[in-house]
């Protein structure tokens, strides 16, 4: 619940900031704050709209990171849908005398940019830590040790970590963790990097794989109803 009301304050500010600059284009940056005051009952009607959309559109559900075609397809059809309901409403009430007649166009165009752009920048930056990441975790299998995969950052699993690096060192080598928490992604636990959260667990393992790395067991360390629902 806590993620969905994030994503939907950062679409709705998306859709502020878009509508605003779509304004600055059309007068070429050079609107007053005078006419910027005029203009919000058409940005309040836009984010009514928003308020509507993205949530029939579940734009709000999404994890930007994990972004593809289908998504972006989904955003195209949201803000064309926001951009026409705002404009039929100012229609109806006057005549859409309220803003220029070509506001609607920039809107959309700048909308989509905003919100494609910054799922692609988040899509692309994912891909990189990932790789970076995964780029210097050495084969496991090369060297005859079963590789395992850890979920969960917590005290369980630093003492699993100690006890493998006393213990079992000769048999087993953790190649990475998986965190409930995306905050602790690229941190290190007792030398052990965090690759990811749990909902990127099967991510992990693939690009572990890519590298050479093929993990033989997952080690869960946190209780099953603390595991986000995706992974």
């Amino acid at each position: 619940m806590m993620h969905r009301m994030t994503m939907m304050a950062i679409e709705l500010a998306i859709v502020s900031l878009a509508t605003l600059f779509a304004f600055e284009i059309r007068w070429n940056f050079e609107m007053s704050f005078e006419q910027a005051i005029r203009y919000f009952p058409y940005i309040g009607l836009t984010l009514i709209s928003a308020l509507v959309v993205i949530p029939i559109f579940r734009l709000d559900r999404s994890y930007w990171r994990f972004s593809g075609i289908s998504d972006y397809l989904r955003i195209t059809y949201a803000m064309t849908s926001i951009v026409v309901s705002t404009a039929l409403v100012g229609f109806i009430v006057d005549r859409l005398s309220m803003v220029p007649r070509s506001l609607p166009v920039l809107q959309l165009l700048v909308l989509l940019a905003m919100s494609i752009g910054t799922r692609v920048g988040f899509r692309l930056m994912h891909e990189r830590r990932m790789q970076e990441t995964i780029a210097h975790v050495e084969s496991s299998a090369s060297r005859g040790r079963d590789a395992v995969l850890v979920v969960g950052v917590n005290r369980l699993a630093e003492l699993y970590l100690l006890s493998v690096k006393d213990l079992a060192s000769e048999s087993i080598e953790v190649v990475g963790i998986v965190s409930i928490d995306e905050r602790h992604m690229g941190r290190h636990v007792q030398s052990t990097d965090v690759l990811g959260s749990a909902v990127d667990v099967g991510e992990v393992v693939r690009q572990l794989e890519v590298h050479g790395v093929f993990v033989d067991s997952i080690v869960v360390t946190v209780a099953y109803d603390q595991l986000p629902p995706e992974a």
